[in-house]
């Protein structure tokens, strides 16, 4: 993905293919968003409860772990859309400084 200052990407999560725990009816298990970046690239990953509509509430998600080169951050179970209630939250990432290539992925 290639992110450009001042524009937002937008993005959703899917719940599909995603395996719950033996003990739990929440489709997420342990599911993390990593972000790969060039070493001194400044981004953040931004959630809006409304994206479908407008970007009115947003927050910056906080990383559970960084190195120079990764964010990671923690996924929750309403991060995942067709999850009940469907879920409207849209992401986005932010470019604040750097290089604007970076790789994103779930697991």
């Amino acid at each position: 993905m290639e992110l450009k200052l001042n524009e937002m990407k937008w993005f959703r999560f899917s719940a599909e293919g995603t395996t719950p725990h033996s003990y739990s009816s929440n489709p997420v298990s342990n599911h993390s968003f990593f972000i790969e970046k060039v070493s001194e690239t400044k981004v953040t990953w931004i959630t809006s409860d409304s994206c479908l509509t407008s970007p009115t509430y947003t927050y910056e998600r906080t990383p559970i772990a960084t190195t120079p080169t990764e964010i990671k951050y923690n996924l929750w179970n309403s991060d995942l859309i067709g999850n009940p209630p469907p879920s409207d939250n849209g992401y986005y990432i932010k470019l604040i400084s750097g290089n604007p290539n970076i790789i994103i992925r779930f697991e």
